[in-house]
């Protein structure tokens, strides 16, 4: 039995390579690369409800659609204006659910600006009415499911506190993420760990049931 036993710890050691290849990032197998996504949109938030907006885009028929998942898992630099017509509101951005950023605007301050060089579009100023934030960045706590899904989905939550009417909120961002990358090989390893653990498990199992009964 010492050559199933030989395999199944082939196998084990297999899928252990294979999630060490994703999770250290190691170059070629794997690599780390970038989203650079930026998006607008305008959205009416009901009274007293919330509503949750995606970092991210897809590509359909040539045109752009915001508000899609682009999932990451390695880190996320975002920078972000959201302006409420009425309010106030809260803004809480999130990644793998833990909030990074909270801001709530006023009845004076109803334009929540994020960006590194703290407003300086056109070489302007930040308007009145501006509340001022450094860019929004955070590492991503991985965890091994990210290896079959992907990654993780920054977002934000807006939440219209005023209760008596509807909140108009308009929304510009950039941002740049990074994520692991590979071309599929420690998946492959990954699998073909499994199959020989599984097989090899059996052979072992029923040589253990044949060994009980024979005493």
């Amino acid at each position: 039995m010492l050559r199933p036993a030989v395999l199944f710890l082939i196998g084990i050691i297999l899928i252990a390579l294979s999630l060490t290849f994703w999770y250290s990032i190691v170059s070629p197998v794997v690599s780390l690369n970038k989203y650079s996504i930026s998006g607008k949109s305008v959205s009416k938030i009901s009274n007293a409800s919330s509503s949750i907006y995606y970092f991210g885009s897809i590509i359909f028929n040539s045109a752009t659609i915001n508000n899609k998942s682009r999932p990451v898992d390695y880190s996320l630099n975002l920078s972000i204006a959201i302006n409420a017509k009425t309010g106030p509101i809260s803004v809480t951005v999130y990644v793998r659910n833990n909030p990074i950023f909270k801001a709530t605007t006023n009845a004076t301050d109803r334009t929540i600006s994020c960006n590194t060089t703290l407003w300086r579009k056109n070489n302007q100023t930040a308007s009145t009415g501006t509340i001022l934030f450094p860019n929004i960045a955070s590492p991503i706590s991985v965890s091994l499911i990210d290896a079959f899904t992907g990654g993780t989905t920054p977002y934000m939550v807006i939440q219209n506190l005023n209760t008596t009417s509807a909140t108009n909120v308009s929304y510009i961002y950039n941002y740049t993420a990074m994520f692991r990358n590979s071309d599929g090989l420690p998946l492959v390893i990954f699998i073909i760990g499994v199959i020989i653990v599984v097989v090899e498990g059996v052979t072992l199992v029923r040589f253990l049931i044949r060994q009980v009964r024979a005493r």
